[in-house]
């Protein structure tokens, strides 16, 4: 059984986003030299605080975002996310009663819940790996 996420608008419009900020990032990025791209030096065993960045310290708390492209670029960047929203909303308007899982598995759930409201069997998480874990009620009670 191979189940996907499901499609969302809101969540393609963040991960076009992080795209952006990402790219923002590289680009700023690109200039600087690998001797300043760190501040540890491995050849003394020593740090260079003046050289860290926000990002290079877990306990900063102040962090900023990347400087932005010229006009030309963040209007590119701005079409691809205003694309990438029109796409998807397109997407999931036509294929808005799709299901991501296939008839088999399909069914298979509608038993499964059947048999939960008959009271025939429980389903639960296992404590150890967190998969799900299918018994009688009164098998249940035994592990509680």
């Amino acid at each position: 059984m191979q189940s996907t996420k499901k499609i969302d608008v809101t969540e393609s419009v963040i991960e076009a986003e992080k795209a952006a900020t990402k790219l923002r990032w590289r680009q700023q990025l690109k200039n600087v030299t690998d001797e300043h791209q760190t501040f540890y030096q491995r050849n003394n065993n020593s740090f260079v605080l003046k050289r860290a960045k926000a990002m290079d310290l877990p306990f900063n708390t102040r962090v900023q975002m990347p400087q932005p492209h010229s006009q030309e670029i963040e209007t590119k960047i701005r079409y691809a996310k205003v694309k990438i929203r029109h796409i998807v909303t397109n997407y999931t308007a036509t294929h808005k009663g799709s299901e991501n899982v296939d008839r088999e598995t399909k069914t298979g759930i509608k038993q499964l819940h059947k048999r939960i409201k008959e009271g025939n069997i429980i389903i639960y998480p296992t404590d150890s790996s967190g998969r799900l874990r299918v018994d009688t009620h009164d098998n249940y009670r035994v592990y509680e």
